[in-house]
């Protein structure tokens, strides 16, 4: 996350009261970091998940959010069996979040399914927001996704782009769709009668 798409993003929550946030993959923590600044007038939360990959990052999540003193506003979640394991076990214990920014591994497959997961979620009224719609395995200083082989096909594609257009554009619950600095939002429509 950039800085002036943190200030963005920032400036969203706080003028829509968006108290409890989830976010979907968090490595070093500095969007967890951004997104905790943002509730934490609001009284908010931060849930935040990821793999145990992360905890052998420097610095880590953890470093980052007890330097900037904001480890009270968020609970990071390293789940084994991966973010949509986790994620159904919020769908289980009926869980909601005013918004799920969504920064994973940026694979067509992985973000298709956690976005579904994460829409369920969200509640009326609240927001998803997708980072990295534009960006591409080769075009990327890696070169690759770390642990998994890809075609050259699926290194050239904007796989969270393709979501974001045919997956989230196209879903009857979602409305109000922007783009803006390489992210997409959109809100979960309001239900008809009582939310």
């Amino acid at each position: 996350m950039t800085e002036s798409q943190a200030i963005w993003i920032s400036d969203h929550i706080r003028r829509e009261g968006l108290a409890r946030v989830l976010e979907i993959g968090f490595f070093h923590g500095v969007s967890t970091c951004y997104l905790a600044s943002a509730v934490a007038p609001l009284g908010g939360h931060v849930t935040s998940v990821d793999i145990p990959f992360s905890a052998g990052l420097t610095p880590t999540a953890e470093e980052l959010l007890l330097s900037c003193a904001l480890a009270p506003f968020v609970t990071l979640v390293r789940e084994p069996a991966g973010a949509a394991w986790h994620l159904m076990k919020l769908i289980s214990a009926r869980q909601r979040f005013d918004f799920c920014y969504i920064d994973d591994l940026h694979r067509w497959d992985v973000t298709g399914l956690h976005f579904f997961l994460a829409e369920k979620l969200v509640r009326p009224g609240g927001y998803l927001l997708f980072d990295d719609l534009n960006w591409t395995v080769k075009g990327s200083k890696s070169g690759n996704v770390t642990g998994h082989n890809l075609t050259d096909e699926q290194k050239e594609t904007a796989q969270v782009g393709k979501v974001w257009n045919l997956l989230v554009k196209e879903h009857a619950n979602l409305t109000n769709f922007k783009e803006i600095d390489g992210l997409g939002l959109c809100q979960k429509k309001h239900l008809t009668g009582t939310d």
